[in-house]
């Protein structure tokens, strides 16, 4: 699952989220909410959780976490700003 794509980072083999209803977008949903899943290979984030409020990145981590099936992945891009 790709979450957080927007509208012009859909990609086809995915099932891809966002919180808005762009076309491409398989299920709009908001990540920081309990997530329907718990038999995920990968979630994939790229540049999604500077996005996020500090509560919001850990409930995110956490819906994550809890629908990957044992011994799978997450794979999270995101800036960080050392200044």
């Amino acid at each position: 699952m790709q979450v957080g794509c927007g509208p012009h980072n859909i990609m086809s083999d995915w099932w891809n989220v966002d919180i808005r209803p762009f076309p491409g977008i398989n299920q709009v949903m908001d990540v920081t909410k309990p997530w329907p899943f718990n038999d995920l290979e990968y979630v994939y984030g790229e540049h999604l959780l500077e996005h996020l409020s500090l509560e919001g990145a850990i409930a995110f981590l956490d819906n994550a976490w809890k629908s990957l099936k044992p011994n799978r992945h997450n794979i999270i891009s995101f800036w960080f700003n050392f200044n």
